[in-house]
């Protein structure tokens, strides 16, 4: 396999050691290697540019370590191309290309970097660079981690992305000024005071370092992860359509990536957590904007059982859920039932055709609906049918492609759900339309999230928590065994369950060496 195909994620620009005192001596001695690389070829010194290429340096090492520390075989894509530094290239502004391809060659000959070059014109996929363990131990022997690494946190809050390509499927990244919105100021100030207090807060997650490895291998096949990530800690708003009314919701935090099975274990300044949500926001909301009551279940579809299994990780409620979003989101041309055979089940095939990658969205929605229909026996169009039809009362809102809309209200109330906690001095996180926060703070959470909502909907909410209670038996005695235990059995166990969770024990000395403390007062 080519290095070029194998698993890479985005080089992120920001990135910062937070404690200079230990970050500046490396960053000294990097710069020394790139400046000699540069005399030796026979090119004045940097001059007043000193200051920049240091700058350029901190943030490329400490984006390479961030990616080592989750996943040591992970490449950083990056551009090499002109364009990527001039007009709207995704570097425009933020670096420099003559000292940012020298930083990387120069580091990658005294063996900091692994760099591999992609062929000039290349369009599928970017060059790769990633630490190398002589990076690492640079960075480890000062005394520097995960914990020290940060995004300032005003930095890249917000968003906005064009329409979606319809070839590719992309969107564009739009650039803004504070001045196009008088909502973009508010919402950078309030984003800029919960990256603070994340950026000072001890989030980890007390799995089993096998359980660590199954995550990471199951993030493989999500291109926005790739593995667990601890220096993400950085929210982001990220709006849609060229509008700042459409979208909205929050992205960044690694928390939001691992799979809804293992989230009970995320500790928040040490400390065990309960997540809670709204139930079913988006319909709950159409139903109150109707002044109806909203419905116990949306997506309990009558003659559709919802706990079919679709592949390992979802559900057919989970399918029911996402075609009620397709159907909110789609184009007024689909509505009339011919042109439903666009439409797709949104789920992954199990197991994947040889050629997916190759095949056109229509070729990709034919075959979903043809093991859709294998695994449940019903056409894909009759689940529609029945969706609409359950839903009469708000059929309306159906094929008017509102669902950026309703990402904005709901990422709105997102915002004010967390910007009333962190005002009580609680962390909390988000995922979307749910929130986690530290066991014994559950009833601030449920009235912060019943006011923002209120505050935007006329009408009482729908909440539940997916607290999984953990027993005595569970945790302590071994299986098939009751009684009482002794002393040094209970130590022993406990001994036993610190071996299968070294990383996680690990990554909490490495916070208090770095911060000192779990978190932030």
């Amino acid at each position: 396999m080519s290095v070029f195909d194998k698993p890479s994620r985005r080089n992120r620009i920001g990135y910062r050691f937070e404690r200079r005192d230990r970050a500046e001596p490396i960053i000294d001695a990097l710069y020394k290697v790139v400046a000699d690389a540069r005399k030796n070829a026979g090119k004045r010194g940097y001059g007043s540019q000193e200051s920049e290429v240091l700058d350029h340096i901190d943030q490329i090492v400490t984006d390479l370590y961030a990616a080592w520390f989750s996943d040591s075989s992970l490449y950083v894509g990056y551009s090499r191309g002109s364009a990527a530094f001039r007009k709207s290239g995704s570097y425009k502004g933020q670096l420099n290309e003559d000292i940012f391809l020298h930083v990387i060659d120069s580091l990658a000959v005294a063996g900091y970097i692994e760099n591999h070059e992609q062929d000039a014109g290349f369009k599928d996929t970017s060059s790769r660079m990633r630490c190398t363990p002589k990076l690492a131990l640079l960075i480890e022997g000062a005394r520097l981690n995960w914990a020290s690494v940060i995004t300032p946190p005003s930095k890249h809050v917000l968003v906005l992305k064009g329409q979606k390509d319809k070839k590719t499927g992309n969107r564009k990244v739009i650039s803004i000024d504070e001045g196009d919105d008088p909502q973009i100021p508010v919402m950078i100030d309030n984003l800029t005071v919960i990256n603070e207090k994340l950026s000072r807060t001890l989030i980890n997650i007390a799995v089993t370092d096998d359980e660590q490895a199954e995550i990471n291998k199951r993030l493989r096949n999500d291109p926005e992860n790739l593995a667990l990530d601890f220096t993400q800690r950085h929210l982001y708003r990220v709006f849609v359509n060229n509008n700042w009314d459409e979208g909205g919701r929050f992205y960044g935090g690694w928390w939001q990536g691992v799979p809804s099975e293992y989230r009970h274990h995320i500790r928040i300044q040490g400390k065990m957590t309960v997540e809670w949500d709204y139930s079913a926001i988006h319909p709950s909301i159409l139903y109150a904007q109707k002044g109806l009551p909203r419905p116990s279940d949306a997506y309990d579809i009558p003659g559709w059982d919802r706990t079919i299994q679709v592949d390992k990780e979802v559900t057919l409620r989970d399918v029911i859920k996402k075609a009620f979003n397709q159907l909110i989101n789609s184009k007024p041309v689909t509505k009339p039932k011919s042109r439903w055979r666009t439409l797709a089940p949104d789920f992954k095939p199990e197991p994947e055709p040889k050629n997916w990658s190759d095949m056109k969205k229509h070729q990709k929605a034919a075959y979903l609906r043809k093991v859709f229909k294998g695994i449940t026996g019903k056409d894909y169009s009759d689940l529609l049918q029945d969706i609409i039809d359950h839903h009469e009362p708000i059929a309306d809102v159906f094929f008017t492609q509102s669902w950026g809309r309703m990402q904005k209200l709901d990422s709105d109330i997102a915002e004010a759900v967390m910007v009333d906690l962190y005002e009580q001095g609680i962390v909390v996180l988000p995922i979307h339309d749910s929130f986690i926060v530290r066991r014994g703070f559950e009833g601030y959470l449920k009235s912060a999230m019943n006011r923002a909502y209120q505050k935007y909907v006329a009408a009482i909410p729908g909440m539940k928590s997916d607290r999984q209670e953990m027993t005595f038996d569970e945790w302590i005695l071994p299986e098939g065994e009751t009684g009482i235990l002794t002393g040094t059995e209970v130590m022993e166990i406990g001994l036993a369950e610190v071996i299968k969770r070294k990383l996680y024990f690990a990554r909490d000395g490495q916070w208090k060496s770095v911060w000192g403390s779990i978190g932030w007062d």
